[in-house]
This record gives C-alpha cells, sequence and structure tokens, in this order.
C-alpha cells in the first residue's frame, strides 16, 4: 500500500480529533492561563489560585502534592490560595503544563502505556531544556522547559490517529528523527512538529511558546530556529526505551561542540540530567516509582551504535576485520558492563560514591596499602530541614549537590568522597598523621561554607559540623567504627555551633 493511500484516512482522523478541541477540556484552560501568569511580571498569587480553581482535577492534584510527604506541611492545607503559595509559582507551572499533557491523553483516549511513555519522554526533554538554561545567562529556565515539555504534543496526536502503525515508527531504532519525520510526513501528511505548532495555536498558548514549539526540530536560532536548550532536548528519545543510535550521536557531537566547557561529554551531561528528570518527576507525580535510568538507557543506545558499526565494518573488511571488530565490541561491552556495576555505586543526585561504593573502594584502598593511616571525617549539614521548609525540596537537592562540589574540589584526589544518606557526606583519607586532621576538616569547612550556595536567584547560606578521627591501623580500627567515632564527634561539634572536632 502506498504513502498516499495510508495518508488519506489518517488525515481525516487527525482533523476529526482536532476539531474536537474546540471545546477545550479545563485542564488545558487552566494550563494555558498558569503559562499567561508567569510570563507576567504584574500577577499576583491569587489570580494563579483563579487558575487553578477551575479545574476540580488539577485543584485536586495540587491539595494532594502540599499534602504529601514530599513537602513536610505540619497541617493539612485546604485553600488554593494557600497550596499555590507553598508549592511556588515554578512548582505550579511544572504541574499544570502536565496536566494539559494529561488533558489530551484522556480527550483522546490514549491507551495508558502510550500516554506514560510520552509523558516521560515530554518530562525528560523539559528537564533537559531547563538544566541547559540554567548555564546560559538571560536564558529563561521556565520556559526552556515549558516549551520543550510542549513540544511533541504532535506526537500524542500521531498516536491517537496512527495508533500501532504510528507505535512502530516511534520504537524503530534503526533511523534518525530527521527520517521519523519524512515517515510521518508519508504515511500523515504532516509531521509532529508541525502538528504540534497547530496544537500550540489552538490551545492558545502565549508567544513565543508557541512559535518555539512548532520549530524545535529545525536548525538554530540563527535560521529562526530552536534555541541550544531546545535542540538538545529535541535529540532526546521520543520513547526513553528506544534511544536511536544516530540521534545518541548527534546529542553527543552538539554537547561537545556548544556545551564542551561545561559538560565534559555526553556521559557527564547525563548524570546530571538524570537527578533534573528525578526532581521534576516527583512535583509532577510525588508518588511515582524510581524514574528511569537514563545512563543505561544512554549504554544501550552507544552499544547499538558500536554494534552497527560492527556490522558495517564486517560487511566491508572481510573475515579478518570482522574478527578484530567483534573482539573490539566484546571489549566495549565488558567495559560497558563495568560503567553499569559503578553506576551502582554511585549516589544517584550527588554522583558521588554511595556507602556500598566507598565500602569498596576503600577495600580496594586496603588490598593495595594495608600498613597505611586510615581517617574519616564526618560532615553534617545544619539546619538542612530548614533549607527544605523554606525554599523547597529543589533547592535542598541543588544545595546537598553543590556541597558534594565543593567538598570534592577540596579534598585530594585519592580522597573518597562519601554522600553517607540525607544531609551527611564521609571523607575517608590515607596515610595523614593524627595531627594533620584537624587542619584538613578546617579546610574542607571553609571551602562548604565560605560563600552562599545559589538556587533560582537565591542564596542559601551554608553551615556544616565536622567530626573527624583517626586511626594509625586500619586492620587493627575497622572503619566503621571510625565512622561512628566521627559521628559523635560531630554531634559535638554542632552542639558547640558549627566547630570542627577531632577524636
Amino acid at each position: 500500500m502506498g504513502a498516499a493511500s495510508l495518508a488519506a484516512p489518517t488525515g481525516s482522523r487527525i482533523a476529526s480529533l482536532l476539531d474536537s478541541l474546540e471545546i477545550l477540556p479545563t485542564s488545558l484552560v487552566s494550563a494555558a492561563r498558569v503559562l499567561a501568569l508567569t510570563n507576567d511580571p504584574d500577577s499576583d498569587m491569587s489570580e494563579f489560585a483563579d487558575a487553578v480553581g477551575i479545574d476540580p482535577a488539577l485543584t485536586a492534584k495540587v491539595l494532594a502534592l502540599v499534602n504529601s510527604a514530599f513537602y513536610g506541611v505540619s497541617r493539612s492545607v485546604t485553600s488554593v490560595r494557600q497550596a499555590v503559595t507553598l508549592i511556588g509559582t515554578h512548582n505550579l507551572r511544572v504541574l499544570s503544563v502536565t496536566y494539559c499533557l494529561a488533558g489530551l491523553h484522556h480527550q483522546w483516549r490514549l491507551p495508558q502505556n502510550a500516554a506514560h511513555d510520552v509523558w516521560e519522554a515530554s518530562v525528560c526533554k523539559a528537564a533537559a531544556a531547563a538544566l541547559v538554561a540554567r548555564g546560559i545567562p538571560g536564558a529563561d529556565e521556565g520556559h526552556a522547559f515549558s516549551a520543550a515539555l510542549l513540544s511533541d504534543i504532535g506526537i500524542t496526536l500521531l498516536l491517537a490517529a496512527g495508533q500501532e502503525r504510528y507505535a512502530e515508527i516511534l520504537r524503530n531504532t534503526e533511523i534518525d528523527i530527521p527520517r521519523q519525520m519524512a515517515l510521518e510526513r508519508e504515511q500523515f501528511g504532516e509531521d509532529h512538529a508541525s502538528l504540534s505548532g497547530r496544537l500550540a495555536a489552538l490551545l492558545r498558548l502565549p508567544e513565543p511558546l508557541r512559535s518555539d514549539v512548532a520549530v524545535h526540530h529545525a536548525l538554530g536560532p540563527e535560521s529562526g530556529g530552536p534555541s541550544l536548550p531546545a535542540r538538545i532536548a529535541a535529540l532526546l528519545p521520543h520513547s526513553l526505551y528506544a534511544w536511536r543510535a544516530a540521534d545518541h550521536a548527534a546529542l553527543a557531537a552538539l554537547l561537545s561542540a556548544e556545551a564542551g566547557q561545561r559538560w565534559s561529554g555526553l556521559d557527564a551531561f547525563v548524570a546530571e540530567l538524570q537527578g533534573e528528570f528525578e526532581r521534576v518527576s516527583r512535583v509532577c507525580n510525588p508518588g511515582c516509582g524510581a524514574a528511569p535510568s537514563l545512563a543505561e538507557l544512554s549504554a544501550q543506545a552507544a552499544a547499538m551504535a558500536t554494534r552497527e558499526a560492527t556490522r558495517l565494518v564486517a560487511q566491508n573488511a572481510g573475515l579478518l576485520n570482522q574478527n578484530i571488530a567483534l573482539l573490539g565490541a566484546k571489549e566495549n561491552a565488558e567495559a560497558r558492563a563495568a560503567e553499569l556495576e559503578t553506576r551502582a555505586l554511585l549516589d544517584p543526585l550527588t554522583r558521588l560514591l554511595n556507602r556500598d561504593g566507598m565500602k569498596e573502594s576503600f577495600a580496594e584502598s586496603l588490598r593495595d596499602d594495608p600498613g597505611s593511616s586510615v581517617a574519616v571525617l564526618l560532615i553534617d549539614l545544619d539546619d538542612f530541614k530548614r533549607v527544605n521548609d523554606v525554599h523547597g525540596h529543589c533547592a535542598g537537592d541543588a544545595v546537598l549537590v553543590e556541597c558534594g562540589r565543593r567538598v570534592t574540589a577540596a579534598a585530594r584526589d585519592a580522597d573518597l568522597v562519601t554522600r553517607w544518606g540525607g544531609d551527611e557526606f564521609v571523607v575517608v583519607l590515607r596515610g595523614l598523621q593524627q595531627g594533620e586532621c584537624g587542619a584538613i576538616a578546617a579546610r574542607l569547612h571553609a571551602a562548604i561554607c565560605g560563600t552562599p550556595a545559589a538556587h533560582n536567584g537565591v542564596t542559601i547560606p551554608l553551615s556544616v559540623s565536622i567530626g573527624a578521627s583517626w586511626a594509625q591501623s586500619p586492620l587493627e580500627t575497622p572503619l566503621e567504627a571510625l565512622i561512628e567515632r566521627a559521628d559523635a564527634v560531630m554531634y559535638e561539634a554542632k552542639h558547640a555551633h558549627g566547630r570542627t572536632e577531632q577524636r
């Protein structure tokens, strides 16, 4: 069957679905209103509360979120205005725009698994755009988030119209985004970017959001196309479980060319994106399970590229080159397996060692050097609960990441820096004299507390208490005992208003 005969009935179905949006679900109206208010510097909280209040489902979602353990309020919140004030306009924007997607999925009767896949991929793209925008002077992080989140609403429409036939295109990992869009035009008469622009107009989204949604796959800002945050988000997969090797390689090249000073490579970007993705997912759905591991999905895409390269070499270079390539593929697979095993030993938020990672690294250190002394510094953030209560959990996460970064920068290369749990960090040091521990603890204290942390334009002062313990022989004094001793000393320091103590 030819492309023209396929496009005609589907085109009628698309037109019918677009016509059905002439009467918008209230969730879509609410989302558009919230977006308009966030772009209006004169808007106030009562207007946001009114925008939420026109939709019972969105009202219920907002109240459920603010009364969840995620916010930890001491009394039940039943007022929409109070809930909106506590959530803040940034999180309200995230929540309402994701509800806009949910409203489309419901109205078009999208299968639940398909709706979830599209939602998850859209949230990942939005988190990526916001992350990139955060490092660009003058960029609007909220706008970048919303534009990326809504950029693929045309995919929702094509899934509703084409069902399994279009799902096969999304799952095809042997093509790239330009080829996908060509197939969309062949089979449906229009690609998803064009449909996203038409939907943005129907949903009455404000400018420039409407235009940015329509051009998110264009070449770049110099041609009237999208900004760097939008271009990076657009190269992330439309289904997280079908990350195409060609798009994966294009994203790595774009990051290297235009964001190389910020990220050393795609793996570093994906590692930071994982934390952002998880935070946004918790805001949208605080009861949701763990977000997918972007690092593992990225590794699968890279492995796919390796397999494809191996196949081409084998075809063109004969049996000898085929065997060499297969050997290289095996080595790559073994290296990737080791990398994935390493990731299980890292804290997903700070990318520092977790407890298991620290214990394994320390055991390796003992095998290499059983005789050197060992010191433990246990660092605890003072009054961290207040950071979460006053500034929100996203700010709290940002503080933890920044503290981890400062500790790592101030520590020696061989030191084991660990996020021990909650607001505590542990540093394990080898080969020190006992008298050196206090000076290193003081250096770490100054590195952490010397300047405030910053989140979304707000400065957050930092204060820590540090306990230190030391043993001449790690074989005579187990690491667990040293950590317990440092923990007890840290609490003595905390009661002494943030001094460092040693025992």
